[in-house]
């Protein structure tokens, strides 16, 4: 009972007994890498999930990209082309031109901050 505890499946011995369960070591290895396996499923499955919140709701925005859902390095890399492409402050004349810089300067640092949490 004692290497049980240590194991941390007191709750397991004790439903065990009441249900006539062996514990020998067999079995209770093969209970131990079941759940390791169930546990490495569900992390896997977890950051699959991670991708639907990459990337702060501005960074999102700035770039046009949605909101929510899953974002690819290449959806990034595209929307960042575009959105260059507008704000470049040589597009721009005049009083615009100091406008259109700030938001360049905001799009390359959305397209940063993106790109290092896809990585």
């Amino acid at each position: 009972m004692q290497h049980l505890e240590a194991d941390g499946i007191l709750g397991l011995t004790s439903h065990a007994k009441e249900n006539h369960l062996d514990l020998s070591g067999e079995s209770l290895q093969s209970w131990k890498d079941q759940r390791y396996r169930e546990w490495d499923a569900n992390r896997e499955t977890e950051s699959d999930n991670a991708s639907y919140s990459v990337g702060s709701h501005s960074d999102r925005t700035i770039l046009g990209l949605p909101l929510t859902g899953p974002l690819k390095i290449e959806d990034v890399k595209n929307a960042f082309r575009l959105s260059a492409l507008k704000w470049h402050p040589d597009k721009h004349q005049g009083a615009s031109q100091a406008a259109a810089g700030e938001r360049f300067k905001l799009c390359v640092d959305a397209y940063k901050s993106l790109c290092d949490a896809l990585a």
